[in-house]
Formats: C-alpha cells, sequence, structure tokens
C-alpha cells in the first residue's frame, strides 16, 4: 500500500509530466541560440531510396523543431515526376513535420523516379526560414518498384 507521500509525489510527477506534455513549445524562451536550428531532420521515403510502393501512404519531411503551418503550402513542397511535371496531391503540417498525399485511389507511377522540392522559405514557429540552414531548397528523390504494399 502507498503512503500519502508516496501518493503525493507519483499525483505531483504525473502532473509535471501532463503539463510537459500539453505546454513543450511554451517553455522556450529567449533567442534562436537556444533553440535546434529549423533543419530538416528525416524523409520518409529516404532521399535515393528504391523500390517504393505504388501506393506508398505519405511523403513526410521531418523538422527539426515546429515548422509554421501556414508557410507549407503545395507551391512549398512539389513533387515532381520524371518529366519534371508536377504531381497532385494534398500538402500539410503539423508539429515538426510535413506531408504530401495522393488523392484517393491515386498511385504513383511504376519505375519512376520523384524529385521533391522543401523550398527554403518555409519556416518554423519562430520565423526562422529553412533556408538559413540548407543554404537554399532541399531536395531529395525516391524511385517506385512495381508493387503496392499490403
Amino acid at each position: 500500500m502507498m503512503s500519502k507521500t508516496n501518493i503525493h509525489r507519483a499525483a505531483t510527477v504525473a502532473a509535471f509530466m501532463a503539463l510537459a506534455l500539453v505546454c513543450s513549445s511554451c517553455l522556450d524562451v529567449g533567442d534562436d541560440s537556444d533553440t535546434p536550428p529549423f533543419c530538416i531532420h528525416s524523409t520518409l521515403p529516404d532521399d535515393g531510396e528504391e523500390n517504393v510502393p505504388l501506393n506508398y501512404p505519405a511523403i513526410v519531411v521531418t523538422f527539426e523543431t515546429d515548422v509554421d503551418p501556414a508557410s507549407v503550402t503545395d507551391s512549398r513542397l512539389v513533387v515532381r515526376d520524371a518529366s519534371g511535371a508536377v504531381v497532385d496531391g494534398d500538402v500539410s503540417a503539423s508539429g515538426v513535420t510535413a506531408e504530401f498525399r495522393l488523392p484517393s485511389k491515386v498511385y504513383f507511377s511504376p519505375m519512376t523516379t520523384y524529385t521533391v522540392t522543401v523550398k527554403g522559405d518555409i519556416t518554423d514557429i519562430r520565423g526562422r526560414p529553412l533556408s538559413r540552414c540548407m543554404n537554399g531548397d532541399y531536395e531529395f528523390t525516391f524511385t517506385t518498384g512495381t508493387e503496392m504494399s499490403d
């Protein structure tokens, strides 16, 4: 059986953890020197990945810090096929990620290399442009295979 002291301690820890989850970005004070740079942390698919399924669910760009969702538009997160034509899709952003999704029941073409351009004027919630870290736009490619994923 837990003592009153242990119950109080557990409740205090739980309350602190809940506050930290709800208010993680509000704890950030000061200038840019105390925060990570606004850079790209990773992409899905990976740069140069091959045999990407034709029905790949979403192209995801993960940033080091929270992105400003209003700065992520279909002209700033652009997917092009091998001929350079822009691929139509839906773009969204939340937290540290930006996503590109094909419309429902539309798939990538088989054996095609796609280029994803992430424009340098996308900003984080502090207004810092991606170009500050990436020295301009960032591009990565992936190539589809011939199969659908399960």
